[in-house]
Order: C-alpha cells, then sequence, then structure tokens
C-alpha cells in the first residue's frame, strides 16, 4: 500500500504530469483507480476506448463535468498523448489537482495489448 502511495504521489503532482503505459496500468489496476477521460472525438471514442473511461471531446466538448474535477486523480487519454495534455490543462485550469496524460495515448494502450471497450 506506502508503494501504491508513493507512485500516486509521483505521478499526480502539480500540473498535468505525462505517464507511461506501466504506471497507468498499475493505477488502473489498484484499489484506487483513477478517472479515466477520453479526450477524442466522438467516432473514435466508439472505434474502440480504455474500459471504463468517459468522453469528453476536446474540440467542442464544453466546460468539464464537476464531477470530473472532485476526482481524486484523472488520466486524460487521446490518440497519440497530444490532446490529453491539451485536455489535461483544461481540466487544471478548471479546478482539477490531480491530472495525468497518457503518452502515446490509445494507440500505445492498443498496442501493448491493452484492453479496449466499443
Amino acid at each position: 500500500m506506502a508503494s501504491l502511495d508513493r507512485l500516486y504521489n509521483s505521478v499526480f503532482g502539480a500540473g498535468v504530469k505525462e505517464i507511461d503505459l506501466a504506471e497507468a496500468r498499475t493505477l488502473l489496476e489498484s484499489d484506487r483507480p483513477p478517472l479515466v477521460i477520453d479526450v477524442r472525438q466522438p467516432h473514435e471514442f466508439m472505434s474502440g476506448h480504455i474500459p471504463g473511461a468517459v468522453s469528453w471531446p476536446l474540440l467542442g466538448g464544453g466546460a468539464p463535468s464537476l464531477a470530473w474535477l472532485s476526482a481524486e486523480q484523472v488520466i486524460v487519454v487521446c490518440a497519440s498523448g497530444h490532446r490529453s495534455t491539451i485536455g489535461g490543462r483544461r481540466l487544471v485550469k478548471a479546478g482539477a489537482r490531480r491530472v495525468a496524460s497518457l503518452r502515446g495515448g490509445t494507440a500505445a494502450w492498443r498496442a501493448k495489448g491493452g484492453p479496449l471497450a466499443r
């Protein structure tokens, strides 16, 4: 448990930190998994997303949900990692405190055999 707390503290610092697949998987498989927000467009989200992820399209997505802002920690995901960093910054600006962006996005997740929901 102490090692998981150290991982959470190292990953979710101030601002938006980019995390790798190994860190993301460890966090998602923990007893306190972070909320996953997918900022891709709806057709991209429907083509396959990380199980449990919620859709918040970055382009035209409007204001972030208050529930997301109050989540203990959030991992933001897109196709490759660029839009998720922008989305993460928007969440932090709106008041979210512990936000990370998945390096390589769903492309890297898929390439490493990560499960996808439709």
